[in-house]
């Protein structure tokens, strides 16, 4: 990140902070500025079943092995039925590997069908088995912060992640309603937790900010930010540095992924996360600003 000295004049409005399995990491809204704030232990993360199966046949004997080899972030089910995979190969964009006993390829997220401008930022690995596994992961090159589903966040807010949706689409769509979806890392296998913090502003001229502070005893794997823009101009910051910037004259959707590091995001520190816009076009400016955290919580 590097220091700006920007004199952007943004108007102060009340917005919607949510902090979505918040550990202890503590959200604090400007203020003068109201916020709602969800907190929690962070998301768990649990191996599936297969991962211990893959392990005890020695990999080479099971279908999953290439899972194992390049995912990252992963969402996935495991449903009390077969799947009738021939009915399911329409969802896919590409069909990469197709068996009579599992398919994978890429699906794309509900809701990103139609917008080209996320191309491939949209697109979930799938990988669905015959004995009723669907698993939705990003590659293990992917930063943590692409799953923030930012096309469907006004109406879920952060219930639910990009690769889970893509899950539970695929469950509905073989009549399946009650299941549950779980997130593991396999980059990080000690880790315990994911969370996500995220910030949504509009309007013509607005902007709004929220704090993090992570706990010393937390092991921090990956911390990640993204930022996307309907329209206009828009600025995230970190402690009141230029994080991400987006400037475009025209419609559509903008979008900035990176990571940070222990020095911009250090321990018991609280870190102010702040995002202004400005827009030019039809006054419809929505700007989102989120981080991910993988970490590990130390054994009590």
């Amino acid at each position: 990140m590097k220091h700006t000295g920007s004199i952007l004049k943004f108007a102060v409005a009340p917005c919607i902070a949510i902090l979505l399995f918040a550990l202890t990491l503590l959200a604090k809204p400007e203020p003068a500025q109201p916020a709602e704030v969800q907190a929690g232990q962070g998301m768990a993360l649990q191996p599936p079943a297969f991962l211990k199966s893959a392990h005890a046949a020695g990999l080479a004997q099971v279908d999953f092995e290439f899972i194992l080899e390049e995912a990252g972030v992963t969402a996935y089910t495991k449903l009390d039925q077969e799947l009738e995979l021939e009915s399911l190969e329409s969802r896919f964009k590409i069909i990469r590997q197709q068996t009579e006993e599992f398919i994978s390829g890429i699906v794309i997220a509900p809701g990103y069908e139609k917008l080209s401008e996320f191309d491939e930022s949209a697109e979930v690995q799938v990988f669905l088995h015959r004995d009723g596994w669907i698993v939705g992961y990003l590659t293990r090159y992917q930063a943590t912060s692409v799953i923030f589903d930012w096309i469907n966040y006004d109406e879920k807010r952060l219930t639910e992640t990009l690769i889970e949706s893509v899950v539970r689409t695929l469950a509905l769509d073989v009549g399946v309603s009650d299941f549950t979806v779980s997130h593991y890392d396999f980059r990080y296998p000690e880790a315990t937790n994911l969370v996500l913090a995220a910030d949504r502003i509009d309007s013509k001229t607005i902007i709004d900010s929220f704090e993090v502070i992570i706990p010393r005893r937390l092991s921090i794997y990956e911390s990640s930010w993204s930022h996307f823009n309907s329209g206009g101009y828009s600025r995230c910051y970190l402690d009141d540095e230029d994080m991400s910037t987006i400037y475009q004259s025209g419609s559509g959707w903008q979008s900035r992924i990176g990571e940070l590091t222990s020095s911009e995001l250090s321990f018991d520190t609280p870190h102010k996360f702040q995002l202004g816009g400005e827009f030019y076009m039809n006054g419809n400016l929505r700007i989102y600003c989120g981080i991910a955290i993988v970490y590990q919580e130390a054994a009590k």
